[in-house]
């Protein structure tokens, strides 16, 4: 869980910036730090691609699901942002950032956002790969066209990332996605907040242009095996993107 005392930055902090991606891990971390640094003004952003629209959406329900659960926390207005990336991510043994579409998208969105408020740190969800027999029982491991399960994600990891402009916190760095399932457990918000997440990565003709999983990529796997479901019930015919 946060630890709003961990040290200086956490105990000292006033401005705190969230990763909102619509997906479980980041939406019960929001959800957490309301509940744990009431007395913090929080910044929601979420970014999208062209190449999956419909991600918005989620991040959007999320975002509003939280702000009418926490009315007397200072949360501002949700913060979005659209890019779209060439096809094809990164994938090998060793992960990089700088190769990586989607991060070089959101790290030059969010330095924008950052240099306009400067807040103090960011949030971010990051959760550790399920144990190894997981990984292969539910075929994380297997490319069925969307990636496989992120090595980097196995190893020990550092709660803090730095770069020259920003700090990121990522209190479920060494946590897999059964913590998670015990977060929405304990906070009772299992059958209502987590049904308007998704965590689908499959392209639009997969998954109905965002309406239900496509149930091969690596995120959809990790999501039933946790929660026993990787659907997603929300309904946003009508919405509009930001």
């Amino acid at each position: 869980m946060i630890n709003p005392n961990l040290n200086e930055t956490t105990k000292n902090a006033k401005k705190i910036a969230v990763m909102l991606s619509g997906g479980a891990d980041s939406a019960i971390l929001f959800y957490h730090a309301c509940d744990v640094m009431s007395n913090k003004t929080f910044y929601p952003f979420s970014g999208y691609d062209t190449r999956r629209p419909d991600s918005i959406f989620y991040a959007m329900a999320v975002y509003k699901y939280i702000k009418e659960s926490y009315p007397n926390v200072n949360i501002m207005p949700h913060h979005t942002f659209v890019y779209t990336t060439v096809k094809g991510t990164f994938q090998g043994k060793k992960w990089d950032r700088k190769k990586d579409p989607k991060s070089m998208a959101h790290d030059k969105a969010e330095k924008l956002y950052w240099e306009k408020h400067q807040y103090d740190y960011a949030l971010g969800g990051m959760t550790s790969n399920p144990p190894e027999e997981i990984i292969k029982k539910f075929k994380m491991d297997i490319d069925e066209g969307h990636g496989v399960i992120e090595p980097r994600r196995s190893e020990k990891r550092r709660e803090w990332d730095y770069t020259n402009w920003r700090s990121v916190y990522f209190p479920f760095i060494n946590k897999d996605k059964s913590y998670i399932k015990m977060l929405y457990e304990k906070y009772d918000v299992l059958d209502t907040l987590f049904p308007l997440t998704a965590s689908c990565i499959g392209w639009p003709h997969e998954t109905d242009n965002g309406r239900h999983p496509c149930k091969v990529c690596v995120w959809c796997k990790e999501r039933l095996w946790a929660f026993g479901s990787n659907d997603f019930l929300l309904n946003h015919e009508g919405w509009e993107f930001p």
